[in-house]
């Protein structure tokens, strides 16, 4: 898709794309599918036993603090970009392991054949009776299937939000004087945002600018959560009355926290997923150059 394209209205949508491309790698790997499939099993197990891990330490020394209630790991946002991480990745394998055992077997009745679609257009223009209407590569292209655009959606919340977490935990909420630091703290706030990096890399997915809206609605759902929270009574893990101190206190800096919250939605989370869109684009250029994509990206361009 180029600029134009990509801000149109249609930009907004999960389709319009080859499904193999959620399904196969960026690159051309060697034992295809099962190498790609065993890589997004790894994955998966990993962010499952790790979060079940986080579950069973978090709120207890010596890794964290005491606390009372330990469904207070809710109200952390780099919990909720954890959990859902881990979502994807199992969400990603699952659908990956379906279509090439039996989900690409449903959709080849209406898959895309390019040699056909350029003798068809052939014929049509050399005033063969065989070819009365004029075909078109929508015509051939098949269908987004639901799981697909599933995984679609949630990756661009994961890629942003895992991206936002870690750099607002190393700049604001880290205290090096104190020397915290262990290894459930380090791989919720820095080894997810290498697992996403890494898996963006690695697949074939497109990315889409005006996605960046959905980045903006899960930054409003926990908004919108922690306020519910504060007017249920609810305190922090630390039994305060906010969640993280001059940046989310109902209580005492009602203002001062929707005004930022208005901030962080309309001109913070943008950029975050900006960051992955030239990503993106940066690795559609080197798979182009060195020819090594999987599939052609040009099919992102045609319409579902």
């Amino acid at each position: 898709m180029n600029c134009q394209e990509q801000c149109h209205f249609s930009g907004f949508f999960f389709s319009g794309v080859d499904p193999n491309l959620f399904a196969n790698p960026q690159a051309k790997w060697l034992f295809q599918p099962w190498s790609f499939i065993l890589y997004r099993l790894i994955l998966a197990v990993y962010q499952v036993v790790t979060l079940l891990l986080l579950l069973l330490v978090w709120g207890e020394p010596p890794y964290y603090s005491l606390v009372d209630d330990k469904l207070k790991w809710f109200t952390f946002v780099s919990n909720w970009a954890y959990l859902l991480t881990t979502i994807y990745t199992v969400w990603a394998f699952l659908t990956t392991l379906y279509w090439h055992i039996n989900g690409k077997k449903e959709n080849d009745a209406g898959s895309y054949n390019y040699d056909s679609d350029l003798e068809l257009k052939r014929q049509y223009h050399t005033g063969s009776s065989s070819a009365h209407l004029v075909p078109t590569r929508a015509k051939y292209t098949p269908p987004m299937p639901w799981y697909f655009k599933v995984t679609w959606f949630l990756q661009v919340l994961t890629c942003s939000s895992e991206f936002a977490v870690t750099v607002f935990y190393w700049v604001y909420e880290y205290p090096p004087e104190e020397n915290e630091l262990n290894f459930f703290t380090g791989n919720v706030h820095g080894g997810a945002l290498f697992l996403v990096v890494l898996d963006f890399l690695m697949s074939a997915h497109p990315y889409r600018i005006l996605h960046f809206i959905y980045t903006a609605l899960f930054a409003s759902a926990y908004y919108v959560f922690s306020y519910v929270y504060y007017l249920l009574d609810g305190t922090s893990a630390s039994g305060n009355s906010y969640i993280y101190k001059d940046l989310l206190d109902w209580e005492n800096q009602p203002l001062q926290t929707a005004l930022l919250a208005i901030i962080l939605i309309v001109m913070g989370c943008p950029p975050f997923h900006f960051v992955f869109c030239i990503l993106c684009a940066l690795k559609m250029a080197v798979a182009k150059c060195c020819d090594c994509c999987s599939y052609d990206s040009q099919r992102e361009g045609q319409k579902a």
